[in-house]
């Protein structure tokens, strides 16, 4: 029996019109800003203010207040140094910029030569113009606390975040569901079209792949509450992430991570009657690189990785089963996520960017017991299949300033997951009442193949006025051209 459903060429389109915190500017970016002073307190115009990462160097003018503003600036530490004529010149080193973050410095120079003074006073580290709360993870504080593998294993540090009781993919952000999150790489979206999942989804399995594995991610934002209009898709919390990107230094690591079944403490069994098997040992391990460097020096940077992960779940048939049928297996499923990242940034000019990234968690679940109740079948094979599922991403992004109150930020993207199941047996499943324990017969039944698309279209705008105060004005168009084809089956003869 087969039974499909296509919906594709939706088009989404949100036109954006509003008075928003400068946090909202740029997706992937963080910004620094302030306002350089004499000891009056008086502005300091056409000051030198120049600041300096792994990607170079940019400088710019005071404006007649004395301020500055460096946006799209991409998650790291900076160094920053100011200096006017007839005065004092000023440092500020490692200021700390985090994804979505403003960091406001301000910078008093002194009349006199031309000395340097460092300035030790750290940047506060919360932006009092959000009213979004969440959390922001780091690369670092994921690499050095016990999590698992996956970017989902990171969410639960934040606040509002809890187990949302589908799989460990989807969690519960402020009270929705686990499907009602909208998560964002690169600024780019990456869920299921039909599901909401993060990557592909499957309603026997759950959700499967991690959508983008964490060891390529430089940050990543949590917002459970107070979010900006621009992110109105979520009906519960939003994800924000943001690949790691080279510099003007080359860098890489190898690396593996192994979970040893044997090292294990014994797995508690359920008592339920309705469990037919236990999975008794998860084994996995991968191994992986990432590396990254310069094409030309404060110009052109690349970064790639690789992590091939392979897992391992030993399932052994339930007591009551074994006892009244007379079996009892012990069986392995194996499956294999082949993670990879890659990226490219150009900056034709201090104020411009251009970056390009992909992306994906391919995989594949070998020809074998994928479905626990494989374990609770006189013949196992009966109930073997094939999975192949996960999913490909690229996005382009051009950042830019028009002017000194002008910025502009345009992406195009392509998401693309899929599930497929293949059963290795058609027949048609069966269940027999007459035994003494209940059970399943025959085929695996009811199986699926899903294909979920998503190309978006995205251009923003952003003013910054000044009168009675300091205002910003965005301007934006969001287009998302989804599809979603699925077909449902269950084996055994059509009809």
């Amino acid at each position: 029996m087969r039974r499909s459903i296509l919906l594709s060429g939706l088009p989404i389109l949100a036109l954006l019109l509003a008075v928003i915190p400068a946090t909202a500017q740029e997706a992937t970016t963080g910004t620094i800003l302030g306002t350089v002073v004499d000891p009056g307190g008086g502005p300091l115009p056409g000051a030198t203010v120049t600041i300096t990462s792994e990607q170079g160097a940019r400088t710019i003018l005071t404006d007649e207040q004395g301020q500055f503003r460096f946006p799209y600036l991409t998650p790291g530490l900076y160094d920053l140094t100011a200096a006017h004529f007839g005065h004092t010149t000023a440092e500020a080193g490692d200021i700390e910029v985090r994804l979505l973050s403003r960091v406001r410095v301000e910078v008093v120079l002194t009349p006199g030569a031309s000395e340097k003074i460092e300035v030790l006073g750290a940047a506060p580290l919360i932006d009092l113009s959000s009213a979004t709360i969440g959390a922001t993870i780091s690369s670092a504080l994921m690499a050095g606390i016990p999590l698992g593998r996956t970017f989902a294993s990171a969410l639960a540090l934040a606040p509002h975040v809890v187990d949302g009781g589908i799989d460990r993919s989807n969690p519960s952000i402020a009270g929705s569901s686990g499907l009602e999150n909208t998560y964002m790489v690169d600024g780019m979206s990456i869920g299921n079209t039909g599901y909401g999942s993060a990557g592909s989804y499957s309603i026997v399995y759950g959700s499967l792949g991690t959508g983008v594995n964490y060891d390529y991610l430089k940050e990543v934002q949590v917002k459970t509450g107070g979010y900006e209009p621009e992110y109105g898709e979520a009906l519960g919390g939003f994800v924000n992430m943001v690949t790691k990107s080279g510099g003007n230094t080359f860098g890489g690591s190898v690396f593996t991570y192994q979970q040893f079944a044997d090292l294990e403490a014994g797995r508690k069994r359920s008592e339920d009657g309705l469990v037919s098997a236990h999975a008794i040992g998860v084994a996995s391990r991968d191994y992986g690189f990432d590396a990254g460097g310069p094409i030309i020096k404060d110009k052109a940077f690349w970064f790639a990785a690789f992590d091939p992960t392979f897992t391992t779940v030993t399932r052994e048939t339930a007591d009551r089963v074994a006892d009244a049928q007379g079996f009892r297996h012990t069986l392995d499923r194996k499956r294999t996520i082949y993670n990879y990242a890659a990226n490219l940034k150009w900056m034709p000019s201090p104020r411009h960017a251009l970056s390009l990234s992909a992306f994906g968690d391919p995989a594949v679940g070998e020809n074998g017991p994928q479905r626990a109740e494989a374990a609770a079948v006189a013949d196992p094979s009966s109930k073997y299949s094939k999975l192949t599922y996960g999913g490909h991403n690229v996005v382009g992004r051009w950042t830019g300033e028009l002017s000194a109150n002008w910025l502009i930020e345009g992406t195009l993207a392509r998401h693309r997951d899929e599930f497929k199941e293949e059963p290795a047996l058609d027949e048609p499943q069966g269940f027999d009442w007459s035994a003494e324990v209940p059970g399943r017969y025959g085929g695996v039944g009811f199986y699926e193949h899903n294909v979920s698309t998503n190309t978006q279209y995205q251009i923003k705008l952003s003013n910054f006025l000044r009168g009675a105060g300091e205002h910003h004005l965005r301007y934006g168009v969001s287009y998302q051209d989804i599809g979603y084809e699925a077909s449902t089956n269950n084996t055994g003869p059509s009809g």
